[in-house]
């Protein structure tokens, strides 16, 4: 049973996803296979803005757009934010040999650029069939050089069933890890535009009654 909290108004793990997610660290090598179950549907992505934090995107194809897109901001080209599941491993050198001494299953979101470079790797060396190994060079910006293994280690006996019954509820729950889902209200209040008619409607409101 949950357990009631107390807590103030600087809560950041309330609402958006709490999920720990895959962030490199300077100088680190990790060893991680993307975890599927279907070999064509490795990602998820969707279109994204950035003002303060991550939101969907709220035009549509076909149609005018919206107004995350045509209001000036630094963040209005909507990019694609990618999701995958992963798992990460913690592995071990014993009598010359690496042994796996334990995994760690997570999300890993990303952008675009590190997507072509994962898009190039598959091209010789499937992601469906080859773990990858991540280099991280830069912490703050995630700059990560990835190398394509000989083979991949989740898929192998009762493993790949312990792995992905994990990885399940990430799945679930990738869009919330990628992007808030905004409203169109709710992006205006992000960008800080005043609603239409708000100027009008305080105007109608008297403070006497308000206050008194």
């Amino acid at each position: 049973m949950a357990e009631l909290e107390e807590f103030g108004a600087d809560r950041d793990d309330i609402g958006g996803s709490s999920f720990k997610k895959y962030k490199g660290k300077k100088g680190n090598t990790d060893r991680i296979g993307i975890i599927y179950h279907d070999p064509k549907k490795l990602f998820r992505g969707l279109k994204a803005h950035y003002k303060e934090r991550y939101f969907a995107c709220k035009s549509e194809k076909g149609k005018a757009p919206e107004i995350c897109c045509t209001h000036s901001y630094e963040g209005n080209l909507a990019k694609y934010r990618i999701g995958a599941v992963i798992v990460v491993y913690d592995l071990v050198v014993k009598a010359g040999k690496t042994k796996l001494n334990g995994y760690e299953v997570m999300p890993w979101v990303f952008g675009e650029k590190m997507y072509d470079k994962l898009n190039s790797a598959d091209k010789e060396f499937p992601l469906a069939s080859h773990d990858i190994k991540l280099t991280c060079t830069n912490d703050e910006y995630q700059n990560i050089d990835i190398q394509s293994c000989k083979e991949c280690i989740w898929v192998n006996g009762d493993l790949k069933e312990k792995v992905l019954e994990e990885a399940q509820s990430y799945f679930d729950n990738m869009s919330r890890s990628l992007a808030a889902t905004l409203s169109l209200s709710e992006v205006r209040e992000q960008l800080g535009i005043d609603e239409p008619g708000s100027e009008d409607a305080a105007a109608d409101v008297d403070l006497e009654d308000v206050i008194s």
